[in-house]
């Protein structure tokens, strides 16, 4: 298991309307670590940078993926769906977008302010600016803090610009050689197979099939094969009663201690555990 997190409070930051700044990074489910709560007067904005998040704020529910944006405004309940943190990258700041008097401030934050959307499409470069943010607060000369205040100026630009854009685009462009793997996985979702198996589908080398697989879905072949698999054994452990042994036999894995280890690394929860909690429910 690796998690890093790294996260700024207002002692840490010299930017006065940004009160937490962070990044999550985690090869498993985190638990209980994204439990219901809300930022006052002031918009959280989260993006996306690997894997698959599922939040909720208020009464929705939202399934976010590799490149959106997710925005919260003043004193909206949000958490993650069970609580559970990952596995994913993910940057977040907590900023107040009050007007302060400073022209390029006042613009950039009013301009959230009024068209701020609850997801949006951010990109790549939006991670640049987080990561840019955090290693800034890393130095300690007297150039840092007009840096920061640059950079939180740029998330806010990018952030208004892409909820003006319009409701999030297709996030990655999948080519037809991945999409016809895509395809096959969902089909033969039971099926032994590794890369080669699934490179001779795209007929690529499978050198170039599993950086270009990552590129384009934001997973490796096999972790995506495994969140397939934990989102049908979802179905089925909701629908009724169904044994843990056989449900992992039925989708492929080699026991059920693999499964429900695959299991909880998506959910943060056993497949006995989870399924307490959601059987019987839509």
């Amino acid at each position: 298991m690796s998690v890093i997190r790294e996260i700024l409070v207002e002692a840490d930051i010299p930017e006065p309307a940004v009160h937490m700044l962070g990044r999550h990074a985690a090869t498993t489910a985190q638990p209980g670590r994204l439990a219901a709560h809300a930022h006052g007067p002031s918009h959280e904005i989260c993006y996306i940078a690997r894997g698959v998040a599922h939040w909720w704020v208020e009464d929705e529910v939202h399934e976010l993926t590799t490149g959106q944006l997710f925005i919260t405004g003043p004193d909206e309940r949000h958490g993650a769906v069970n609580a559970v943190m990952g596995p994913f990258v993910i940057y977040w700041m907590i900023v107040d977008l009050a007007e302060r008097g400073l022209a390029a401030w006042d613009q950039a934050a009013g301009s959230l302010r009024r068209h701020w959307t609850r997801t949006a499409h951010a990109g790549a470069q939006m991670q640049d600016l987080f990561d840019g943010l955090l290693a800034e607060h890393r130095h300690d000369d007297a150039l840092a803090a007009a840096q920061i205040h640059a950079l939180v100026l740029e998330v806010l630009v990018a952030s208004a610009r892409a909820c003006i854009a319009g409701p999030p685009a297709p996030v990655r462009t999948v080519s037809p050689a991945i999409r016809a793997v895509l395809t096959h996985m969902h089909t033969a979702i039971d099926a032994q197979e590794d890369v080669a198996d699934w490179a001779a589908i795209a007929d690529l080398a499978p050198s170039v099939f599993h950086p270009r697989f990552q590129a384009e879905t934001g997973f490796t072949p096999a972790a995506y094969r495994n969140h397939l698999r934990v989102l049908r054994a979802q179905e089925r452990l909701r629908a009724g009663p169904v044994s843990i042994t056989r449900l992992a036999h039925d989708l492929g894995f080699p026991s059920s201690q693999y499964f429900a280890t695959v299991f909880k690394r998506f959910t943060g929860l056993s497949p006995q555990q989870w399924r307490r909690g959601h059987q019987g429910h839509p």
